[in-house]
C-alpha cells in the first residue's frame, strides 16, 4: 500500500529492453571465415553501418580487423545497445597492410572481439573512426569513398 510519503509516477515513454548479457566464448569454431565487408557513404555522406540478424542457441564470437589503410575504428551494437569499440589506433593513411590480417594487427590497426549471446540478435557495425574533414564532424572519405574491414564469426560451445 502506498502511503502519503510515496507517489506513483506513470511515464508515457516506452520501456526499453535491457542490453543483452555479456557472455564468454568457450572453444570457438569458425563457421564464417575472414571476409571483407565495406562501409560506404550514404546519400548524406555519412557512413552506412553494416547490420545483420543472427539466431543461435549458443553464443557466437565476432572478430573485426581494420584493413587497407590505418584509418578505421568500429563501434559494435547488439540489439541497439553499444557493446564496445575496436581498439584505438594512431591515424596514419600511409600505413597500408592490404587485407593481410596478421600484418594489420602487427602494424597497430584497430581490431576487436565481441561475443554475442545466444538467441536472436541484430548486430550493427558502425564507423567510429578519427578521420574527419578539418574543423567538421564529416568523415574524410578521401579518394577511396569506402572503408573496409575483415569479419570472422565463430560458434561458441
Amino acid at each position: 500500500m502506498l502511503g502519503n510519503r510515496h507517489s506513483l509516477r506513470i511515464s508515457s515513454e516506452p520501456l526499453k529492453a535491457a542490453p543483452p548479457p555479456v557472455v564468454a566464448c568457450k572453444a570457438p569454431v569458425v563457421f564464417d571465415p575472414y571476409h571483407i565487408l565495406t562501409i560506404l557513404p550514404g546519400p548524406d555522406g555519412k557512413p552506412i553501418p553494416i547490420e545483420y540478424t543472427y539466431k543461435s542457441r549458443k553464443p557466437h564470437q565476432l572478430t573485426v580487423i581494420d584493413v587497407d589503410k590505418r584509418d578505421t575504428r568500429l563501434a559494435v551494437f547488439i540489439d541497439g545497445h553499444p557493446r564496445g569499440l575496436t581498439r584505438d589506433f594512431d591515424l596514419n593513411k600511409s600505413v597500408d597492410c592490404g587485407d593481410d590480417w596478421i600484418a594489420c594487427l602487427n602494424q597497430g590497426f584497430s581490431a576487436g572481439v565481441i561475443v554475442v549471446p545466444p538467441g536472436k540478435h541484430t548486430i550493427k557495425l558502425a564507423w567510429a573512426g578519427k578521420d574527419y574533414v578539418a574543423n567538421t564532424e564529416e568523415i574524410d572519405w578521401g579518394l577511396e569513398r569506402s572503408r573496409r574491414f575483415l569479419l570472422q564469426r565463430e560458434n561458441c560451445s
